[in-house]
């Protein structure tokens, strides 16, 4: 959702890598390096070598790159461009951000009683059948 939104708000895409190595050198440019701890969710061993690899960068100013972003929207991106996907902030503390609590209506919310069943899928060699 980070990238997605602030792609809305630069209304250009955020990280244009052309390799999966140039992509990453974009992701620690922008986030800076990661801590041990945001660190231990890659459990592949070659990406977390090739993040040791790209040294210690301190995280780009968002302001630098969204000068005329309202700074309660760029409060918002800052938590959803964090590197530990449990340190993110939820959908749910997104719509409550008060950048995004004006246009969200609790009341008109329709909430998923449990998750989906999509075991209906797998009848489907090939994934779902083109439409």
């Amino acid at each position: 959702p980070g990238c997605i939104f602030a792609e809305m708000l630069g209304r250009r895409p955020l990280l244009q890598g052309s390799t999966t190595i140039q992509q990453l050198q974009l992701i620690v440019k922008l986030l800076g390096t990661p801590d041990e701890s945001a660190m231990t969710f890659i459990t592949d061993k070659g990406a977390r070598e090739a993040v040791d690899s790209l040294g210690i960068r301190a995280p780009l100013r968002l302001e630098s790159l969204f000068p005329d972003v309202p700074n309660v929207a760029l409060d918002l991106l800052s938590q959803l461009l964090i590197w530990d996907p449990a340190a993110r902030a939820t959908v749910d503390d997104a719509l409550n951000h008060p950048f995004l609590r004006p246009l969200h209506d609790r009341i008109a919310d329709d909430v998923a009683e449990g998750p989906f069943d999509f075991s209906f899928e797998s009848g489907y060699p090939e994934g779902m059948p083109a439409a």
